[in-house]
């Protein structure tokens, strides 16, 4: 095999299918990393370690959802350019 050759079909599928349900599943453990819930003791009573460790985990998880978040906008950004293409291959080969 010489050349270049690609599946437009199935690039097709990658655009439209593939990566749109990649970003979904991505997209939905950002939204619930974002939601922090305070952990205090009977009564309300606060332990300074346990807020330090809460502090932390917050900037944790808000930094891993932030990335996440990016991520998915790669994915969708990524999606369009790959439907662009196909839709040049096709128009290359006469087909739209």
């Amino acid at each position: 095999m010489s050349g270049f050759e690609v599946d437009v079909d199935r690039a097709h599928q990658a655009a439209t299918v593939s990566l749109p349900q990649a970003a979904f599943h991505l997209a939905r453990p950002a939204s619930l990393l974002k939601q922090h819930e305070g952990l205090h003791r009977d009564g309300g009573e606060s332990l300074p370690a346990l807020d330090a460790l809460q502090v932390t985990y917050a900037t944790y998880s808000d930094n891993l959802a932030a990335r996440l978040v990016d991520a998915v906008g790669i994915i969708h950004e990524t999606a369009q350019a790959l439907e662009k293409i196909v839709l040049l291959y096709r128009r290359a080969d006469g087909q739209g």
